[in-house]
């Protein structure tokens, strides 16, 4: 059974890069929002959204968006193959089939706590059995904190998005406060991307840990 254990990892190994890199970005692009709201006398004028430092101050936050978005694909392939792996670590019963654990993510309102739900089982799951054969853990921060910087992401990629009227160009609030928002926004995201990564590397990792002492159980 476990000849044919693959880590999750290994088939969303861009996930990292585009979190991470992403990440950079963001902060890069919150430190110049920042810089840029500075020279705006409070309550006065509008965002000029076509000011070439303003401008330059988009292209890394749009790279930066591309990047954390980017990673949802194999941070799904990762969510399919860590649910697969928890049968072939000795899970009897699971809640959550690796169809579900996927689509449990795009069901209105059920998605702001099913996907913590599926997280959960595949850490508890990928904990070593004890002697009558149950998980040594059923519980870990890791796990909430995940979750929580998930939502997060959620939450900054709408203040980054009305921040600004599409139609007009401009932005809904004074200049100053406009800029701050989106700064926020952008360190939310980048914040919440990196935790999101920590976590889940580190479920993925407990799983090559569980993995490897099965191993050496079966070769005993």
């Amino acid at each position: 059974m476990l000849s044919d254990f693959k880590s999750g990892w290994s088939g969303a190994r861009g996930m990292g890069w585009l979190l991470g890199s992403g990440s950079a970005l963001l902060v890069v692009s919150a430190l110049g929002l920042l810089g840029l709201s500075f020279g705006y006398a409070p309550g006065t004028g509008n965002v000029d959204t076509e000011a070439p430092a303003f401008v330059l101050i988009l292209l890394p936050m749009a790279l930066g968006l591309l990047g954390i978005f980017g990673a949802i694909i194999p941070g799904l392939i990762w969510v399919y193959r860590s649910n697969v792996n928890c049968s072939k670590l000795g899970a009897v019963y699971l809640r959550f089939t690796p169809g579900w654990a996927v689509n449990w993510f795009f069901v209105p309102l059920l998605s702001y706590w099913k996907p913590a739900q599926v997280l959960g089982e595949i850490w508890r799951e990928s904990q070593p059995r004890t002697a009558d054969g149950q998980p040594s853990r059923t519980s870990s921060a890791w796990v909430t904190l995940s979750w929580a910087a998930m939502l997060i992401c959620g939450i900054a990629g709408q203040i980054l998005i009305n921040s600004i009227d599409p139609n007009s160009g401009r932005a809904f609030y004074p200049p100053r406060q406009a800029l701050m928002l989106m700064a926020l926004g952008c360190l939310l995201l980048a914040g919440g991307a990196l935790i999101a990564a920590l976590g889940i590397r580190r479920i993925d990792r407990q799983q090559n840990v569980s993995a490897e002492l099965r191993k050496g159980a079966v070769a005993a």
